[in-house]
């Protein structure tokens, strides 16, 4: 009976299916849907990976969201994405939702080599290989991310697809090309910028502080992003149509040092949904203070070749540990703004003003 059923759900999405495109997160390539459709399967059309859904899931067609985790070095991406999970496994009363790994190879991977760490070993995750010499850093972790729906319509499926690339994977056109093409078919991009980079906030704490070591101009890269898909996506001008999160990173080393109202101090109003005031409240504090830290060349290089960005103020661990230093409570700081900024503009999150 069931076979029954998903054959004629099947049949009446044919032409839904026909038209819409989907690009593999393997091999990068894009295809016809239905092209893909092997019995209950999907597999690329080209490289032959399977990828996550069943025929029930494309009642609504097919929704990925490739969403690329960017940043130099020492940015704390892989800190990110191991609490990032875990975080929105522990919301999901404000939420109703649920996430889970949708292939073998990212269930334990996120679990050896992201929440081991953090979680069970109480240590930062370790550095992001280069994608040219590890082909494991260049595999995308695949999650599903079920959203409740109201009234008899059935949960809202989305795939997340989190790249992890190294930060010096990120300091040449030609390497991006090489190991991080994916880039250039993201829906959405997370850019992580740790902003004891920037002179004029390191000069503000104290000297117990362990500092990172200065290895990137922040607005080069960014530049070099923005070519790369400018380069791919043969797009016309220098504006790049993906949603850009700027996201500041260890916010918690700097809160001492910033005004006592500040937003960053406040839980986040995202329950349930996107809250607007919330949004503008965050977004203009970071983008003052990048102003007062003298990075106008960054908020150059976001404004002028992503009109649809937004600043964010995060900490994917609540403290900053010394070598050696055991992580003794992991207390993120607005963990899920970013995330919840990007399901909000893809339509899949309520807004509230």
């Amino acid at each position: 009976m069931i076979t029954l059923l998903q054959n004629l759900l099947r049949k009446s999405l044919s032409p839904l299916t026909g038209r819409r495109l989907l690009t593999c997160p393997f091999c990068h390539t894009s295809f016809k849907l239905k092209l893909g459709i092997s019995g209950n399967r999907l597999l690329c059309a080209d490289c032959k990976e399977e990828l996550p859904g069943s025929v029930a899931d494309y009642r609504d067609g097919l929704r990925p969201v490739t969403l690329a985790v960017l940043g130099a070095k020492e940015s704390g991406k892989s800190n990110f994405i191991a609490v990032l999970v875990e975080w929105i496994k522990q919301s999901t009363t404000e939420f109703e939702w649920c996430i889970w790994g949708m292939n073998d190879d990212t269930v334990d991977r996120y679990r050896e080599d992201f929440y081991k760490s953090i979680f069970e070993e109480k240590r930062p995750v370790d550095f992001t290989l280069s994608g040219t010499t590890h082909s494991k850093t260049n595999r995308p972790l695949l999650f599903a991310l079920s959203l409740k729906r109201q009234g008899w319509r059935p949960p809202r499926m989305i795939f997340l697809t989190f790249y992890d690339a190294a930060g010096e994977d990120l300091r040449a056109t030609s390497t991006m090309a090489k190991v991080n093409r994916y880039i250039a078919g993201c829906r959405g991009i997370i850019y992580l910028m740790d902003p004891l980079q920037l002179p004029a906030a390191r000069d503000l704490v104290d000297t117990s502080t362990r500092l990172p070591s200065r290895n990137a101009n922040v607005e080069d890269t960014i530049s070099k992003i923005a070519n790369f898909i400018k380069s791919v996506k043969n797009l016309p001008g220098d504006q790049i149509p993906i949603p850009f999160a700027a996201a500041f990173t260890k916010m918690d080393v700097l809160l001492p040092y910033l005004p006592p109202d500040t937003a960053l101090r406040h839980a986040s109003k995202h329950t349930g949904g996107f809250h607007q005031a919330d949004f503008d409240d965050v977004h203009g504090e970071m983008r003052a203070l990048l102003h007062e830290w003298n990075a106008h060349a960054v908020t150059t290089q976001v404004e002028r070749r992503f009109p649809t960005h937004g600043y964010f103020g995060i900490s994917a661990l609540g403290c900053n540990p010394g070598p050696g230093d055991p992580i003794r409570e992991v207390k993120p700081i607005r963990i899920l703004d970013p995330l919840i900024w990007h399901l909000s503009l893809h339509g899949f999150l309520p807004t509230r003003e």
